[in-house]
């Protein structure tokens, strides 16, 4: 029905009348242009369906997995050798630091924060190297020592009180120039006695079979009470990181609760050292081998006779408890096998300089531990003074030495710097027992009017990086192998704080593990130390005649502890020889085999066993045709564990010419002998009597 709207106009009836029409057919054309459009969309090809695209996907993750280095194409690759200086790179004016100083924070604290005590991080031994060796080493009953010590004590109270009343006498007198030209006229004589009996300045004797037996060249001197022993070692080698492990306990302790400067320090008690053995099958099982304490390492020092073996490193890198003194050995000194590849040993004049920038240091102060367990019992010593190094003798220590010397000051005990040259033993301390070593002595602790040996006290100098650790094996057999570890024990610096400044976490160590130290986490293994035997070699010359064997002349040494001497022989021996042999030797070195001198006897028969084959030679070679300039000899030797090494003559040359130089003395002895004995004719001695054993 339509609607009559007489008074509207048009466009209004026209929209009443057809709107709904109007409205419809706006809608089907929308719908008509929605479904049209739908008709023009692209569609998914196939090779963009599911299953195409999973392939492409596992292809793509197998390409990657599989990728390297070298399927880069080269123009993709970035080299890093391209980053490194090259010669003739220039570079501009490093930026100085002091230009661009840092800015101090908004807020800073005026007073650290307060913290709970924590556990400070304990630094491991680092850097193991071994040394294996052989030798002649002493040893004495202490009780046989004490009494030495004594005697020599009122030997040189006796010998002072005579020279005093001799000066006084003297000065009575007015003899004093005569008294003093007397004691140079003394001395004079007694070298001119040692030289009459020899060839120049090497004195000794010969035997009757022309074995030729000199003095020692160097090693501790043996008054002839100790027990001499053939010994064979490994000397363990490490460095201890002294200052960063001061650095961690001051990060944990500085601005903690209950903090003391002189006592919240690192305080070493001891070490732990394991030994395992290499075979064919590897490296065995690691088993202890030592718990050493300062007791422990003072026990065995008192078996040490007085005169002891100068240790030659640098005494700044020692510690009195982890760096081992050096053991007695005689007949030869100790070398750079005491002492770490990155702690050389020092000239005189470093050790001097050293002595002069040093300042003298307080005492030290400690209490005795309780009974208990080892490191149980160190841990309840004091820490001594912050500053203080070393003890004077009335306290056990080296004589107040400043820091770096090697020995302490005569007057205040310690080791007594001042003995005569030639006294069998140290001198006498004022305050202090008797010095262990006089002139360049020990360098470690002092020991007492009782025998007793106490080892001084470390202080950190605030500068030292390492310290030096060292520990011999003596326990060792020739020809095995071996590894080593270490692991360090402190003291624990929160053993006897309050609970209430104590971490939870220490707490609970503490409630879990009551003992009053700690212990650092285990080195890293050592390198394989193989065992030598006692003998050693040392190539002289080689020779390469054609038509026949090559061959090397060798110097073979070897030692014996029935004579305490170290002995010697040379020959030629060609490739495939087995440097094992017993027969007499050529040079002995020693101070107790003595040679009769009216009627010389044979020298006994020695066993030469250095476990060596030789392998090959080489060298000899004439190398210039104007002069006889030949080419160094080398040798190939292997050793009982299968090990080969090459020697080298250059060097050995040392070793090689004090040997010649005693022979070629000898053999100029003897012509002179004999051109004497042409001109003197038949008839007796002539005027050179009582001197027969000489040459």
């Amino acid at each position: 029905m339509k609607a009559k709207l007489k008074g509207a106009n048009g466009f209004v009836r026209f929209l009443l009348n057809h709107g709904e029409k109007i409205g419809i057919a706006a809608i089907l054309v929308v719908a008509g242009m929605l479904v049209y459009s739908s008709f023009g969309r692209p569609t998914v090809d196939a090779t963009k369906q599911p299953d195409r695209l999973n392939q492409a996907a596992s292809s793509a993750n197998s390409h990657v997995q599989q990728m390297s280095w070298e399927a880069f194409p080269k123009e993709d690759r970035t080299d890093f050798a391209s980053f490194e200086s090259q010669p003739g790179d220039k570079y501009l004016t490093p930026v100085d630091p002091q230009q661009y100083p840092p800015k101090p924070p908004w807020d800073d604290d005026v007073i650290p924060p307060v913290k709970l005590r924590q556990d400070p991080v304990l630094v491991a031994a680092t850097e193991l190297e071994v040394r294996p060796g052989s030798g002649l080493w002493m040893a004495a009953d202490p009780e046989v020592i004490l009494e030495k010590m004594r005697a020599a004590a009122k030997e040189a109270a006796d010998m002072e009180r005579e020279a005093a009343e001799e000066a006084e006498r003297a000065a009575a007198e007015g003899e004093g120039g005569r008294g003093r030209g007397r004691g140079r006229e003394g001395r004079g004589g007694m070298g001119e006695g040692r030289g009459g009996m020899g060839m120049g300045d090497m004195s000794g004797m010969k035997t009757k079979d022309g074995a030729l037996v000199v003095p020692p060249a160097g090693g501790a001197q043996m008054q002839g009470f100790e027990d001499i022993r053939e010994m064979s070692w490994v000397t363990v080698l490490a460095k201890i990181p002294i200052k960063q492990q001061f650095q961690m306990y001051e990060d944990a302790l500085a601005s903690s609760r209950g903090f003391n400067i002189t006592t919240d320090q690192p305080q070493y008690l001891g070490y732990v050292i394991e030994r395992a053995e290499v075979t064919e099958a590897g490296t065995g099982k690691f088993m202890p081998l030592q718990t050493m304490t300062a007791k422990k390492l003072t026990d065995k020092m008192a078996t040490w006779p007085p005169s002891q073996s100068v240790d030659p490193g640098n005494p700044k890198y020692n510690h009195p408890l982890l760096t081992y003194p050096l053991p007695p050995m005689v007949m030869r000194e100790w070398g750079n096998e005491i002492t770490h590849s990155d702690f050389p040993i020092p000239t005189p004049e470093d050790l001097m300089r050293e002595a002069e920038e040093a300042a003298q240091q307080p005492l030290i102060e400690e209490d005795p531990g309780t009974e208990g367990d080892d490191f149980g019992n160190a841990a309840k010593k004091r820490t001594m003074q912050q500053g203080a190094m070393y003890g004077r003798g009335a306290e056990g220590g080296m004589g107040g030495r400043p820091p770096g010397m090697p020995m302490g000051r005569g007057m205040e005990g310690g080791m007594g710097m001042g003995r005569p040259m030639g006294r069998p033993m140290g001198g006498m301390g004022r305050e202090g027992g008797m010095g262990m070593g006089g002139m360049g002595g020990m360098g470690m602790g002092g020991r007492g009017a009782d025998g007793a040996i106490e080892l001084p006290e470390y202080v950190w100098d605030g500068v030292t990086k390492t310290v030096l650790f060292r520990f011999f094996d003596d326990t060792v057999k020739p020809g095995h192998r071996y590894r080593y570890r270490v692991q360090l024990v402190l003291k624990d610096v929160n053993a006897d704080q309050q609970p209430k400044f104590l971490d939870p976490t220490v707490t609970a160590r503490q409630t879990k593990d009551p003992k009053r130290f700690r212990m650092s986490e285990w080195s890293e293994p050592s390198p394989v130390a193989v065992v030598p035997e006692p003998g050693l070699i040392f190539v002289a010359q080689t020779k390469d005649v054609a038509s026949l064997e090559p061959e090397a002349r060798l110097v073979v040494k070897s030692v014996d502890s029935v004579n305490a001497a170290e002995i010697a022989t040379n020959n030629w021996y060609t490739r495939g020889s087995v440097l094992n042999f017993a027969k007499q030797a050529q040079v002995i070195w020693s101070s107790l085999y003595k040679v009769d001198t009216e009627e010389p006897q044979d020298s006994p028969m020695f066993r030469f066993l250095t476990g060596l084959t030789l392998v090959d030679v080489d060298g000899g070679e004439q190398m210039t045709k104007n002069r006889k300039l030949t080419a160094p000899a080398r040798m190939l030797v292997m050793d009982s564990a299968g090990r080969l090494r090459m020697q080298n003559e250059l060097d050995e040359a040392k070793t090689i010419r004090s040997f010649d130089y005693i022979m070629q003395q000898s053999a100029e002895a003897d012509r002179r002998a004999r051109e004497g004995a042409e001109e003197r004719g038949p008839g007796g001695r002539g005027g050179g009597g009582g001197r027969r054993g000489g040459f």
